[in-house]
């Protein structure tokens, strides 16, 4: 025999003489990050920055490229330092003691950083198998009690969501949901969603 629980709006089914199949986690704070497309951001407002290739330990190719603003600041700020242009995946990586060029400086650290291609092979902060551009139904997150793949139920997010995501810049009780790919206007929208404390409930099976 089963039973039905509502939870968040959404009906559960579970054994009926069995405990519920989920686990109430309490009030988590909520943030969001998406991919940022350049061809979808507005170009009137350009930034000279740099650019280049990592090879292994070695910068080769610096040199300044014209980046609309808001997709240097989206990268950089709220998104793991991914992006893509022209559908090739781009990442932030740190120069160390590189000269050259021109960099990007403006991380929290202070450091210079260039554009290059991501190092799918360490330092992805993704589950296995480590895909580094998320799906709609991801979140990231670094608490324990969320293991890879575990299902989760967010209040006031629709849907169910699936934990693909380390998290690596998270707080425990912190949830990083990922709301897609775009430019200008997934940017606006990550920006009202600011940070929100929600019930988030883990699916138990």
């Amino acid at each position: 025999m089963e039973a039905e629980w509502t939870v968040l709006g959404n009906a559960i089914t579970g054994a009926k003489f069995f405990d519920p199949p989920f686990e109430f986690l309490g009030v988590w704070k909520i943030t969001n990050y998406f991919t940022p497309i350049l061809e979808e951001f507005a170009s009137q407002k350009m930034l000279a920055r740099g650019t280049g290739e990592l090879r292994g330990e070695r910068w080769v190719n610096l040199r300044d490229v014209n980046y609309p603003a808001n997709f240097l600041n989206a990268v950089d700020q709220d998104n793991e330092g991914l992006g893509l242009i022209n559908g090739h995946e781009v990442k932030f990586h740190g120069t160390r003691r590189q000269r050259g060029a021109t960099p990007w400086i403006g991380n929290k650290d202070g450091k210079p950083y260039y554009l290059c291609d991501p190092d799918t092979d360490q330092n992805t902060a993704s589950c296995p198998p480590y895909q580094l551009i998320g799906t709609t139904d991801t979140i990231a997150t670094r608490s324990r009690k969320l293991r890879c793949g575990a299902k989760v139920m967010i209040q006031d997010v629709p849907g169910i969501k699936v934990r693909r995501d380390t998290g690596g810049g998270l707080l425990d009780g912190q949830v990083d949901v990922y709301i897609g790919e775009g430019g200008d206007a997934v940017f606006a929208k990550a920006k009202r969603w600011g940070e929100q404390y929600k019930w988030v409930i883990n699916l138990l099976y």
